[in-house]
């Protein structure tokens, strides 16, 4: 375990929990139903409110925040998620925006952050032998906090590897999002700012093979690591 937290039991203890990242390779598969019947549904990093037409595929339900809290994510929540309501919120990567700035976005929630220190983030980091993607901390969190059953969704690490075929990174309404915010932002294969190697490989033996009697995955990560 790396972190803890009574709050973060209270949202994951014993609960079913739906994690569902940003990768095209759910489109058309229909996913939705069954993530809206998870207890708590999570879409790191995801600062905008998706589309009707995606729902069917990536699922309506959306009740806790978690995020990168940087500069981009800031202006993104503030700018698109404002009509949004969330029980609970939590940064899911180190954080080195300002206190002030972070403590703002989340008060237009009427909530305060459960702020992960960045020393745990650090150990995590250490451990996996790189920055970790995400979606991997947030598994991560998730896990270590007791959830029942975790479902994990729409991870692609990058179109690296195993995960080639796939020309586009993100479906689009999520680059356009981030594009909009980071010049930089990226949506073909990469290796990003992280060892995406180490980062795949963690996530089969320390989840997929440890936890095998708590996580459920989608089909494409299911054939490409679990067959």
């Amino acid at each position: 375990m790396f972190f803890t937290d009574l709050r973060l039991e209270t949202i994951f203890k014993n609960k079913t929990v739906a994690i569902v990242g940003p990768a095209p390779t759910l489109i058309e598969k229909g996913f939705g139903e069954y993530i809206d019947s998870f207890d708590v549904v999570l879409h790191p990093n995801r600062h905008f409110v998706l589309p009707d037409y995606r729902k069917l595929d990536y699922g309506s339900k959306y009740n806790v925040l978690a995020s990168n809290f940087n500069c981009w994510s800031i202006n993104q929540i503030s700018e698109n998620l404002v009509n949004s309501s969330f029980d609970y919120i939590f940064n899911i990567q180190a954080v080195y925006e300002s206190t002030e700035d972070v403590n703002r976005c989340c008060g237009l929630f009427g909530k305060e952050i459960i702020r992960i220190p960045n020393e745990a983030f650090f150990r995590f980091y250490q451990h996996a032998g790189s920055t970790t993607i995400s979606g991997i901390n947030l598994v991560q969190i998730v896990l270590d906090n007791g959830a029942k059953e975790v479902f994990v969704a729409g991870f692609n690490f990058y179109n690296s590897g195993d995960f080639s075929g796939w020309t586009k990174i993100y479906y689009s309404e999520y680059f356009e999002q981030e594009i909009k915010h980071n010049k930089s932002f990226h949506q073909v294969p990469t290796q990003s700012g992280h060892n995406v190697l180490k980062c795949k490989e963690f996530f089969r033996t320390e989840y997929l093979e440890k936890h095998k009697d708590r996580i459920v995955v989608d089909d494409t990560i299911e054939r490409l690591y679990l067959n």
